[in-house]
């Protein structure tokens, strides 16, 4: 593992916020050069970013970052850009205070999306540290609940990433210290009983649901999943309370078909007839087949093949094919709740901004580019 990926809780970010940075023997030109860079280039960065230029602010950090340390990617040149631009960081915390950090660790969280964009593996590893480092020094500075819930968003979102890009442990790392540092992350707890789920955790998959439950009743994916889990399990009392609570439920369609369907291919399995629950959820979904093949299998295991095989006739023959499949969404990473988490960030960011501003602006008045 490269060098420059640091502290697991970020102790040396931390030191380096409050120390200054010293240049060592080694590599001295280079660092010297690297330093001189951002001194000369990021609070330009950072000033574009808190203006709400968020795209020029990305596109410019790129360039002051390649032009640093291509085409080498050498490791003293990243903990050298690393550590300088920590530096200017440590001058703007000083003129106006802790939540300037936020602003700018959601700048590195978009420069390590747009280096993922581009195939820059060391830059976007550089992007994403720094951010996730950055959060676990708020949170500490901070230690309030909203701060810790800003940072703990900026972790979960990033795991978000992670995850997609199948890199788990990482994720549940980033997920886990979420939960740590903001007992109330049920997104992040979302998250983590997914990646438990998809390993066929069951156990651990549904004490992560169960909490993200606990926390926002209205997170009717964690729930929906913790009732497919439970039932997995052969906990029908559980799935069956559970699911049913989502059945005809004002939420996205795609939980109400799984949900329903789940339920009903439980009612079957216990001996009881789920014809009608399939029938209310044929007029729910007119544009899905999905219930109609259900309820055409009890149909024929209960002699009634003509009916059945008409019923298939009209789902399969008359029907459009459905735009999405429920299964394929529900087997996807989960994303509602990342975007919500997200949106949320970005909003509590946008009223840190003006610090930011303040902050640039004082490093120029005391003549720093």
């Amino acid at each position: 593992m490269q060098r420059f990926i640091h502290s697991t809780r970020g102790g040396i970010v931390a030191l380096a916020l409050v120390v200054p940075c010293c240049a060592q023997p080694a590599e001295a030109r280079d660092r010297k050069e690297v330093e001189s860079g951002v001194r000369a280039t990021y609070p330009s960065v950072l000033a574009s970013w808190a203006a709400g230029d968020d795209e020029a602010a990305i596109e410019s950090l790129v360039a002051l970052e390649r032009e640093l340390v291509a085409p080498d990617y050498e490791t003293g040149q990243i903990e050298a850009l690393w550590r300088a631009k920590l530096g200017v960081v440590r001058d703007l915390m000083a003129a106006v205070g802790d939540d300037v950090l936020v602003p700018v660790m959601l700048l590195h969280h978009d420069a390590y999306v747009e280096y993922r964009r581009l195939g820059e593996r060391i830059l976007a590893q550089h992007s994403r540290v720094m951010a996730e480092e950055l959060a676990m020094v708020y949170a500490g500075r901070k230690d309030e609940s909203a701060a810790r819930g800003v940072a703990a968003s900026l972790l979960t979102s990033l795991g978000g990433h992670l995850q997609q890009g199948w890199s788990w442990k990482h994720s549940a790392l980033l997920f886990s210290r979420a939960t740590e540092i903001y007992a109330r992350s049920d997104a992040a707890h979302l998250g983590l009983g997914a990646l438990y789920e998809r390993r066929a955790e069951l156990d651990l998959a549904v004490q992560h649901f169960q909490r993200a439950v606990e926390i926002n009743p209205a997170n009717v994916e964690a729930r929906l999943r913790l009732g497919v889990c439970l039932k997995r399990k052969g906990d029908a009392a559980g799935a069956r309370r559970e699911l049913a609570q989502l059945v005809a439920g004002n939420g996205e369609a795609w939980i109400d078909v799984i949900a329903t369907e789940e339920l009903a291919a439980l009612t079957a399995e216990q001996g009881a007839d789920p014809e009608t629950m399939l029938r209310e959820a044929l007029e729910r979904h007119p544009e899905s087949s999905r219930f109609a093949v259900q309820l055409a299998r009890w149909l024929d295991s209960r002699g009634r093949g003509p009916e059945a095989q008409g019923l298939l006739e009209d789902a399969l023959l008359r029907r459009e094919p459905e735009p999405e499949s429920p299964r394929y969404r529900y087997n996807r990473w989960p994303s509602t709740e990342l975007d919500g988490v997200r949106t949320a960030l970005r909003e509590e960011e946008a009223g840190r901004r003006p610090l930011l501003t303040s902050a640039v602006q004082d490093l120029r008045d005391q003549g720093a580019p």
